[in-house]
């Protein structure tokens, strides 16, 4: 089931790089082209036996309980939720840190998800790459604005075709992989 969800998830992340690239959406397209390329590490890496499916889906206690520690450490945050909701998201994340603990948990990075399949080249030259866009880092903008030396500034506001050769390559590399 994990393996056929994982998939379809690859699949339609795949069509969607598709329609985002003729729109000329750069910077969205990056980013789904990076969802994919991490699917297909989490595909190809259960498929090699490099990986089970428990531990792709414990992945998620691990994610829920760090994303509820973090709400539950802010008192405004736990305000604005009022008390009943703070006391489940506090239960969540008790659950979670205990089950994370009972198995033996770990989280696993998409860095050693790649080790796993066997993709850590495609990490490194694909994935880092499109992490900017995902992360909105100052690299982020360089498809939009263009300094020149006497500090003029140029803006591009149309459709955009920046790192769509890496996104297809990558997009294209991660489904023959993966099938």
């Amino acid at each position: 089931v994990v393996v056929h969800a994982l998939a379809l998830r690859l699949i339609e992340l795949a069509r969607g790089c598709g329609v985002l690239s003729m729109a000329g959406l750069a910077a969205a397209n990056a980013s789904i082209g990076r969802q994919c390329l991490e699917v297909g590490f989490k595909l190809k890496a259960i498929c090699g036996g490099r990986a089970t499916h428990d531990e792709y889906t414990s992945q998620e206690l691990i994610s829920r309980a760090k994303s509820r520690r973090w709400v539950l450490e802010s008192p405004s945050a736990l305000d604005a939720l009022g008390p009943d909701l703070g006391a489940q998201l506090l239960q969540e994340a008790q659950e979670a840190t205990r089950l994370g603990e009972t198995k033996g948990l770990k989280e696993i990075k998409p860095h050693d998800w790649a080790k796993r399949a066997g993709e850590v080249e495609i990490y490194l030259l694909a994935y880092s790459v499109l992490s900017d866009y995902v992360h909105c880092g100052p690299a982020s903008l360089e498809h939009i604005v263009d300094v020149k030396a006497n500090g003029q500034v140029f803006m591009q506001t149309g459709p955009s075709d920046y790192l769509l050769g890496r996104v297809i390559e990558g997009t294209c590399h991660c489904l023959a992989s993966s099938s």
